[in-house]
């Protein structure tokens, strides 16, 4: 066994450290916005939601970050309900 190991790993909790308030105005303008275009800002309203909490969430002093983007999230949606769509259009026309 090595020597330098610790006889007690040191544990570090997790923390939050957001606020309602804020969080609610970030909620409420993804609502609206989603709502207005149809569905469509629900990619962006993914990206903010989860920067929000990533960065307000940290570990040992350090905080997270969610770096996705949103029009590669759009995308992938878009492909997945084409998919649907042809994969229903299929099926009932072999009936």
């Amino acid at each position: 066994m090595s020597q330098n190991l610790p006889q007690h790993p040191t544990v570090h909790p997790f923390e939050f450290h957001g606020k309602s308030g804020e969080f609610f105005k970030i909620w409420i303008v993804n609502i609206c916005l989603t709502v207005l275009t149809l569905g469509i800002y629900s990619a962006w309203a993914k990206v903010r939601t989860s920067q929000y909490f990533y960065g307000h969430t940290t570990l040992a002093g350090s905080s997270f970050e969610y770096t996705a983007k949103p029009m590669t999230i759009l995308k992938g949606r878009l492909i997945a309900f084409f998919v649907i769509i042809l994969y229903s259009l299929s099926t009932s026309f072999s009936h």
